[in-house]
């Protein structure tokens, strides 16, 4: 009597499913990912999938420590994981690239990987940047030259950089068209910048999705700005539960300004 084969599991009919899609779906599933997720998670769904993150055209890097000036081991942590991935990609042109560290000039660790990972990602195939950096003590990042002549970028976004860059800032619109859901936990800067002291008074937030680091910068805000009235947030892009959660978590935080209303709309225009 012929022996019957072992049925497959569920977790076995998924894998069958996924080795289906062609490499170029599959690129796409995985740039809605953090990198760590792709390098640390595809692995070990099948072996096939071995080397398939070192094709990848969008990255996304984040900080996992809170404070890391004072954290030097997980800076170091973190360096060594964004230098190697970049390193062992075989796909030499970025498309896309996210970063969310902390950045001080009287590091030397810093400066050099910081300024070798932006090099990695100027190109003449970058179509967007979005870096979130906290500069410690007043430091500011000076973004390289050769970053305003890459012919197809489209999105460059600097945050708390832009802030201490313009000290007399009233009134700041953001036009957020991230397309990835980080995971991590962002360090804030030192110095609070100056126009959060006594300048800006109006916050419109477009395009918000409830990501990490976007309602982390929203808490800061609301936080530190002083004289602060009103900061609106259109989230048209958040579904029901998680636009609950959000506006609760940000209603709760206790605000800089005494007059500032949070004001989440989805039709409002500024």
């Amino acid at each position: 009597m012929a022996e019957s084969k072992p049925r497959k599991t569920d977790e076995d009919n998924a894998i069958d499913r996924l080795s289906s899609l062609p490499d170029s779906l599959l690129f796409h599933i995985l740039s809605f990912l953090p990198t760590k997720t792709c390098v640390s998670t595809i692995t070990l769904i099948s072996h096939k999938y071995l080397h398939l993150w070192k094709h990848l055209q969008v990255f996304e890097f984040y900080d996992d420590s809170q404070y890391p000036f004072e954290e030097t081991e997980l800076l170091k942590t973190f360096a060594a994981f964004v230098n190697s991935v970049l390193t062992l990609r075989k796909s030499r042109d970025i498309r896309k690239m996210r970063l969310s560290c902390a950045y001080s000039l009287s590091d030397t660790l810093y400066t050099n990987s910081f300024e070798t990972w932006i090099r990695a990602a100027i190109g003449p195939y970058l179509e967007e940047l979005h870096l979130f950096i906290i500069p410690f003590d007043g430091d500011q990042f000076p973004p390289p030259p050769s970053l305003f002549t890459c012919p197809n970028l489209v999105s460059l976004s600097f945050l708390f950089t832009a802030l201490h860059k313009c000290p007399k800032l009233q009134a700041l619109l953001i036009q957020n068209n991230m397309e990835s859901k980080p995971k991590r936990k962002t360090p804030q800067p030192r110095r609070v910048p100056d126009c959060l002291i006594s300048h800006l008074v109006v916050i419109w937030f477009n395009g918000f999705e409830g990501y990490v680091d976007e309602v982390r910068f929203a808490e800061y805000i609301l936080r530190k700005g002083l004289v602060l009235k009103s900061m609106t947030i259109v989230n048209a892009l958040m579904d029901p539960r998680q636009k609950d959660r959000v506006r609760k978590k940000l209603s709760d935080i206790p605000r800089g300004s005494a007059i500032c209303k949070l004001q989440f709309d989805s039709d409002a225009s500024p």
